[in-house]
């Protein structure tokens, strides 16, 4: 049996190591209670409306050839954008009778969506996809005379992973990358008065992140195997389990107020073994 270390004995690295380990299983300090469905922020003024919407981030790590997954589709005399295409992407280039075309009402234009991506294209013939093209993490709009004539720039502009973190902060002329776009909307739709026992708000199904981290507002990490809740396990008997919960409430109850880094680990474990009971209470 592995030998425990007594939290009156924990080190700062012992405490950041099992902090982070509760951050990636569980909900994060007591901030997490204050995450609310997205229909609260607007019961004020859409009282009447049913259910609630969600933002759901898809960020795709690693390269994607953009300029193949959307591209010019006019041909005509006048107006020859894939001619361009195909001059600029030489051998890239998609052959014109595998894209599948799409009608920009706003602009009157065609364009071509790749032929590997047939859902999306009926999704945005459908009226349920758009496209935000030629958009990016510049400070300002900047042509190629800007760009050498030292304008300013995004911090390391052509570093792939810090352009990934801009992405995410939207603070493309920092390097101090601290919060999300999605954390710092949470803090301000959450502010101080959201009720705890509200179904949490900001749900990653993908770890922790830098997008849907905020000042005071950490993204609640499951995955696809149900994570055992401590007080809903089976075990094996009720006497067990009063016993146990009786132990656990004794050890999260505890306050270690004269040392920070104890008292704030206790209030994470003790938090987390909370809102994970609500967590399973919500989706079960």
């Amino acid at each position: 049996m592995s030998k425990k270390t007594p939290i009156n004995t924990l080190s700062r690295r012992a405490f950041l190591k099992r902090g982070c380990a509760a951050i990636a299983s569980l909900p994060t300090m007591a901030t997490m209670a204050n995450l609310t469905l997205t229909s609260r922020a607007l019961a004020e003024t859409a009282g009447s409306l049913e259910g609630y919407k969600a933002l759901v981030c898809v960020f795709l790590h690693g390269g994607n050839d953009s300029f193949n997954m959307l591209v010019p589709y006019e041909n005509s005399a006048d107006f020859n954008e894939y001619g361009d295409y195909v001059t600029i992407r030489e051998s890239l280039a998609l052959p014109r009778s595998e894209l599948l075309a799409i009608n920009d009402p706003m602009s009157g234009r065609q364009f071509g969506v790749n032929a590997t991506m047939p859902d999306m294209h009926d999704l945005y013939n459908q009226g349920d996809l758009a496209f935000l093209a030629n958009v990016g993490s510049l400070i300002q709009p900047t042509t190629r005379d800007d760009y050498n004539n030292g304008i300013q720039i995004p911090y390391k502009l052509f570093s792939h992973s810090d352009q990934q973190n801009q992405w995410q902060t939207a603070k493309p002329g920092s390097h101090i990358l601290t919060s999300g776009w999605a954390g710092r909307a949470l803090d301000i739709l959450t502010g101080s008065t959201a009720d705890p026992n509200d179904v949490f708000m900001n749900i990653s199904l993908g770890g922790s992140n830098r997008l849907q981290t905020g000042a005071s507002v950490f993204p609640y990490t499951v995955d696809a195997i149900n994570s055992a809740v401590l007080r809903k396990m089976d075990y094996g008997s009720s006497v067990a389990e009063s016993t146990f919960n009786t132990i656990l409430d004794a050890t999260l109850s505890e306050n270690y107020n004269d040392h920070l880094l104890q008292k704030t680990y206790a209030e994470m474990n003790r938090d987390a073994v909370d809102f994970a009971v609500q967590m399973k209470a919500a989706t079960d």
